[in-house]
């Protein structure tokens, strides 16, 4: 993300490939994150919807996660959101 932000496409490319290649789909929250954060919605929620295939237990900071507030006026996010169980807050 920070090659993205120094406008950096093609490294910025190249150093997710490499945490694609390492990862692969363990960490779909977190490339939901960088998608929305690079503006490109539609891949953002789609790796969305395979943390939610996953059972990702990250998807239960969703709700609070300002890095996906691009994604978070979308359908698809809110249907995501609206079957998460969050427990109320104790007291």
């Amino acid at each position: 993300m920070a090659y993205q932000a120094l406008g950096k496409r093609a490294e910025a490319d190249n150093e997710l490939s490499k945490l694609m290649g390492i990862a692969g789909d363990s960490a779909a929250y977190n490339y939901a994150e960088i998608y929305a954060q690079r503006a490109e919605i539609e891949q953002g929620l789609q790796w969305l919807k395979k943390a939610e295939e996953l059972h990702d237990p990250t998807l239960l900071i969703m709700k609070s996660d300002w890095m996906v507030d691009p994604l978070r006026d979308r359908p698809e996010f809110k249907a995501i959101e609206d079957k998460l169980y969050v427990p109320p807050a104790p007291g």
